[in-house]
């Protein structure tokens, strides 16, 4: 019978006969086969093994990145409201204010607090030179005593969760002064 007319469970039977143990070619044969075979399977089990490796490792970033998204979107629902506390504490006046205002500043101070144990932190930088990654112009002002460029004032405070901005810090940035042209 040939091979082509062997049926291929009798095929299979005979690909996984051994070969006789007569000759020493024939073991050397064995053992390489063997040898290879074995060296096949190791490889494919690193690469799976490195392949779960990089899944878990890509499963646990995708984890805190969608956890730093869900607090980021929290916090920015929020801030309009703590910017209008803050807003009502600084329009109280002394005669218009009793425990209305007392309760309005316990919430402006406890609000900070909160976002902290969340990882958030304020971004206030009167002072500090103008930085279009967290800070947003909303407006410009000449001024002599400080270069262009300087945050003059803070309209609204930037917010930060990690390096993540949640919110740009809203500022009046200053610009030199245009000079006299003279004319008069």
């Amino acid at each position: 019978m040939t091979p082509e007319e062997t049926p291929p469970t009798e095929q299979a039977a005979e690909a996984q006969t051994p070969p006789p143990v007569g000759s020493a070619a024939n073991m050397d044969t064995a053992m390489d086969e063997l040898l290879r075979a074995l060296a096949e399977s190791n490889d494919r089990w690193m690469r799976v093994s490195a392949d779960l490796a990089n899944v878990q490792k890509r499963a646990v970033k995708d984890r805190e990145q969608a956890r730093r998204f869900a607090v980021r979107d929290a916090v920015r629902a929020l801030l309009p409201c703590f910017d209008n506390l803050e807003r009502a504490v600084r329009s109280a006046t002394p005669e218009s204010a009793g425990p209305v205002l007392t309760g309005v500043q316990m919430v402006c101070d406890a609000l900070p607090r909160a976002l902290a144990e969340c990882g958030v932190t304020a971004v206030s930088p009167e002072g500090g030179a103008f930085d279009p990654r967290f800070h947003e112009a909303i407006g410009q002002m000449p001024r002599e005593d400080v270069p262009a460029g300087t945050v003059i004032e803070v309209q609204e405070k930037g917010y930060l969760l990690a390096d993540l901005v949640i919110r740009p810090a809203r500022v009046v940035i200053s610009t030199q002064p245009v000079a006299d042209s003279g004319a008069g």
